[in-house]
């Protein structure tokens, strides 16, 4: 079950190849964005899908400890989509908010775009040959897009999940699982 996370994405991180875009933008708020030519707006990985937000618009949360809704429901696991920028970003802990009022505290290494660590958790999802910078220039160098896996409490009924308060883990998407 992919979450919809249009009213969440707080930034724009992807666009079309040749566009221009602000030099503050882009997945990394500093002019630089994965090129949509390269990602589908479903990627399917392991049988899980992940929606994409549209290039050119809101496409990316940027962590600030946002607390997201999700589709209440038993599920077993849930995936994250996205990266780290700025170098890794270590020790990050989401949580998981049961409708019974409990939680569970998901802790994740994030890889940064561009230097892949394969972290407990981690998955290389996709490989970018460039990326594209806000002049519309491309970076000819490879950039990766992440997933992230982790195991739930099955018996109980999801409600939502805080994000980590770190603006350099970017999220992409989020799917739950049965």
């Amino acid at each position: 079950v992919p979450v919809d996370l249009k009213a969440f994405f707080n930034g724009k991180g992807i666009f079309k190849d040749g566009v221009t875009f602000g030099e503050d933008s882009g997945f990394d708020g500093g002019g630089a964005a994965y090129p949509a030519a390269l990602l589908n707006a479903a990627l399917n990985w392991k049988n899980v899908t992940f929606n994409l937000g549209a290039a050119g618009e809101a496409s990316v949360i940027e962590c600030k400890g946002q607390t997201l809704p999700l589709a209440e429901g038993n599920y077993a696991s849930m995936w994250l989509l996205g990266a780290a920028i700025d170098g890794n970003q270590m020790g990050q802990n989401l949580t998981v908010n049961y409708a019974d009022g409990s939680t569970q505290t998901l802790s994740q290494n994030f890889s940064d775009w561009l230097v892949p660590e394969d972290f407990p958790g981690e998955s290389r999802v996709v490989k970018t040959d460039y990326r594209l910078m806000s002049n519309g220039a491309k970076d000819p160098r490879a950039f990766y897009v992440y997933s992230y896996g982790f195991t739930l409490d099955s018996k109980k009924t999801i409600k939502s999940l805080t994000l980590p308060d770190n603006p350099n883990v970017k999220l992409l998407a989020v799917t739950l699982a049965k």
